[in-house]
């Protein structure tokens, strides 16, 4: 029976490592040009992938587990397995290991997933263990997931300057070593330069984007390009252009792959909006949402929801609005700490309540359209900051100065019906 069992063991390890081989090779295939074949594979082997990671966790094959996770770490994302993902690799991280590539690109993963879900100090200290491996290890190809798992924590703590630059150092280390992980460079620069103002440096990273996805001809690469170009394009305020990619990217999306559809959906249901077709902002923004639950991406999420809102608002539905935002910040603040959240979801909330005309400091028509109009030209977030810099403006009128300070301060930490509370008590007592 002892034989009987050692060589089970035996078998199941091989069984493991070919599936770890094949992962591998998927890693690379699903940011390649034959990205739809490797994502139909994933697809049909995931359950014994899942079992082979299993054993290997089970049977204290604790290297072994390593491998695999990181090998698995690429199709998580793709499918927007976010909570599985993290739930297996929190797991395998408890355990000591010897340092290896496999080991910081896990603990890369791990640090990615955590992320997702707004656990920004969490996803920080795996970053900074999975760089520590990288730097120890040596490997080139390693030091750049690494970095890259830095930015992205630096990203999600409020440090967006640094991160940008990060990511322009790390496209570059990319060309020159012929990696990868440049369309993810590129996919970072350009979701977020437009946030710095800096709209070359998106655009050009867009443009390249899509150039390398149209030449690997494949529809996952294609999707996920048009989807960064038009979502990044909406944020520079390039509307015609947003338009285009949507159109463009619709043609490619692949079922069970839902980021490219996300960011597609969220860029149409806000071009919808703008021009006045509230259905279809619907439509699509309940879209997003449905993709975003799988993704457990919080942006996104935060940008249906607002749309969600914004439309209750346009249709005179009050109560159903301030609901959406509440809920917003029932599951956000809850899930994240990035400062560019808190006041996306904060200001957004003031502007609400200005809107409400029954308060006596709502704002006019063509204010609102003004404030709308800055939303589309400045950069993404500024224009809530403004809005809510508005509710103080309209404080201090009506006000004495001394008071209008107080009123200032507690506006400035309420959310939702609270701040509608605060101006009703304004008006009752001006």
């Amino acid at each position: 029976r002892l034989f009987e069992a050692a060589e089970a063991d035996t078998f199941r390890r091989r069984h493991a490592e070919e599936f770890e081989e094949m992962m591998r090779e998927a890693e690379a295939g699903l940011l390649g040009p034959d990205a739809d074949a490797w994502a139909d594979r994933c697809r049909s082997e995931v359950d014994n992938v899942r079992a082979a990671l299993t054993w290997a966790s089970e049977a204290d094959e604790h290297d072994l587990a390593v491998r695999i996770a990181g090998s698995f770490g690429r199709y998580w994302a793709y499918a927007g397995l976010v909570v599985e993902a993290r739930d297996r690799l929190s797991l395998i991280a408890l355990h000591d290991h010897v340092d290896s590539v496999a080991l910081s690109e896990t603990l890369g993963w791990l640090s990615h997933f955590v992320q997702l879900e707004g656990e920004t100090e969490e996803a920080a200290v795996h970053a900074d263990r999975a760089l520590g491996v990288a730097r120890r290890v040596g490997d080139p190809h390693a030091l750049l997931r690494a970095l890259m798992v830095k930015a992205n924590a630096l990203n999600s703590q409020g440090k967006p300057d640094a991160a940008l630059d990060s990511y322009v150092e790390i496209a570059a280390r990319a060309r020159e070593l012929g990696d990868d992980y440049l369309q993810i460079a590129l996919f970072n620069i350009a979701m977020n330069a437009p946030g710095r103002n800096r709209h070359d440096e998106s655009r050009s990273a867009a443009a390249e984007m899509v150039e390398l996805a149209e030449s690997s001809g494949q529809g996952v690469a294609m999707a996920m390009a048009r989807s960064v170009a038009a979502l990044s394009a909406f944020f520079r305020g390039e509307l015609d252009e947003a338009r285009k990619h949507a159109t463009i990217g619709e043609r490619h999306l692949v079922e069970g792959f839902p980021q490219p559809l996300a960011g597609i959906a969220i860029t149409r249901a806000n071009l919808a909006f703008i021009d006045g077709d509230l259905d279809e902002a619907e439509a699509q923004a309940r879209r997003c949402l449905a993709a975003t639950e799988q993704l457990g991406e919080i942006g996104l999420m935060i940008l249906g929801h607002r749309i969600l809102a914004e439309i209750a608002l346009r249709r005179g539905e009050i109560d159903a609005a301030l609901d959406r935002f509440e809920t917003s910040v029932e599951t956000f603040f809850g899930r994240t700490d990035r400062p560019d959240d808190a006041a996306f979801l904060g200001s957004t909330l003031a502007a609400i309540a200005l809107r409400l005309d029954e308060l006596g400091l709502a704002m006019t028509v063509a204010e609102l359209d003004r404030l709308q109009q800055l939303e589309r030209d400045i950069r993404y977030p500024v224009p809530f900051a403004r809005i809510a810099e508005q509710v103080y403006a309209e404080i201090e009128a009506a006000m004495p100065l001394d008071r209008a300070e107080v009123a200032k301060t507690r506006a400035a930490g309420l959310r939702g019906r609270e701040i509608v509370a605060l101006l009703e008590e304004l008006r009752a007592t001006r």
